[in-house]
């Protein structure tokens, strides 16, 4: 099969909303497994790539498409597809449906805050007990809640809800009165406009468990890494039970048992501390040694509790958008941290192994692809921990045969 594009055709519209691709749209249809709905609800169908999607899937299937806009191409591909299917215009989140009715929902949601709060008792009635006034959020509650118990939603779900801090009440609602039947990571380009992360989700409604769950990742190539298993009672705080981008068996760099740390100070802090602090933005953007400038060496003793920068230390970008790209080895000089900032200490036996290794473009895409957040992005040092030491093999150019992608038709 000749390679085709994640990223979509379409970067957003006026209502800032990212659209699926075809690709995307078709493997969520295929996720939700061997099932035959009678009924089917596309909510917020805008450009109609997960209502395709759903036709392709299931031939006998009445799909009902909502959306606010009415020039949506999902409302206009249901209404040349004419009965049983319905088209309906007007706000997902408040227009009125009945509770508890579909056989299946499929939904992409805009990322974007809401214009106004949804009703408190939206989430009550999604068996989720919890009100966050964020489009996704009121999505989902509004698909739970259309679910007959045992009914599969195949959600397209921010990185953010799944696992953001201010989502945990949500996460931990819906684990415990649904079912996460499945996860797929989906790589950073496939929204355009967007370096935004998003995970295919499938849910079984009203059907608690605290069986297991697989967890995957697409990459860039369309190809799905081998599945790991996130469990309910471990899956509060992050949904996705930490995957990140697959790796062959080898050593890890917790495996060495280096002391990695955090700087101590808030950047804000460096005009009252009558020392310099060493920051984010001080730290070039390319792998290379470093040797501290002279208007940031200690001259004064620091702070007791400060963490400090030397020679033979190698720093790591913490935050950023280009925290990636951001990984140092002093050479010379010693500076206080700021808490932007990793100080990753050694045996001297291992120190060019390791920067050598994150310094690469390896290590730059893993970095890139570990990373958590859209604008503000962050790398957790538990997430570093696990940074491969043994390279992967280098991904074909072209991805080979996939039964999950077979049949997959193109836009």
């Amino acid at each position: 099969m000749a390679q085709r594009p994640l990223r979509s055709k379409l970067p957003t519209d006026r209502l800032g909303r990212y659209y699926t691709t075809e690709f995307v749209s078709h493997l969520l249809a295929r996720e939700m497994g061997d099932i035959a709905p009678q009924t089917l609800l596309d909510l917020g169908c805008g450009g109609g790539a997960l209502t395709r999607a759903v036709l392709s899937r299931w031939a006998g299937v009445a799909v009902t498409a909502v959306d606010i806009d009415d020039t949506a191409e999902g409302l206009a591909t249901l209404s040349r597809a004419g009965a049983p299917h319905r088209a309906i215009h007007g706000d997902a989140v408040r227009l009125p449906m009945a509770k508890r009715c579909f056989d299946a929902v499929v939904c992409n949601p805009p990322f974007t805050p809401l214009a106004e709060p949804a009703e408190d008792a939206l989430f009550a009635e999604a068996g989720l007990s919890t009100e966050l006034g964020t489009a996704p959020a009121a999505f989902l509650a509004k698909c739970l809640r259309s679910l007959r118990p045992g009914g599969l939603l195949g959600f397209i779900a921010p990185e953010g809800l799944i696992s953001g801090r201010r989502y945990l009440p949500l996460r931990a609602a819906l684990l415990a009165t649904h079912e996460v039947v499945s996860l797929i990571q989906l790589p950073r380009n496939a929204f355009e406009g967007t370096d935004a992360r998003a995970s295919i989700v499938i849910i079984r409604a009203w059907v608690p468990t605290s069986r297991p769950y697989p967890v995957r990742v697409l990459d860039t190539h369309g190809t799905l890494s081998a599945p790991s298993l996130a469990y309910p009672a471990d899956a509060v705080k992050h949904l996705d039970g930490f995957v990140q981008r697959p790796t062959v068996p080898g050593r890890t760099l917790g495996a060495l048992q280096p002391s990695l740390v955090r700087g101590t100070f808030a950047p804000n802090l460096r005009a009252l501390l009558p020392f310099p602090l060493l920051h984010l933005s001080d730290l070039p953007s390319c792998p290379q040694v470093f040797e501290v400038p002279r208007a940031l060496r200690l001259t004064v003793p620091p702070a007791q509790h400060a963490v400090v920068a030397e020679a033979g230390d190698i720093l790591i970008a913490r935050v950023g958008r280009n925290l990636h790209k951001k990984v140092v080895l002093v050479t010379a000089g010693a500076a206080a941290l700021t808490d932007h900032v990793f100080r990753l200490r050694l045996d001297v036996s291992l120190r060019q192994e390791v920067f050598a290794a994150l310094s690469s473009v390896r290590g730059h895409q893993w970095l890139a692809d570990a990373a958590r957040g859209v604008g503000a992005r962050h790398l957790p040092k538990g997430t570093l921990l696990t940074f491969p030491l043994t390279a992967p093999q280098e991904a074909p150019a072209a991805p080979p045969s996939n039964p999950l992608m077979d049949g997959i038709h193109w836009g």
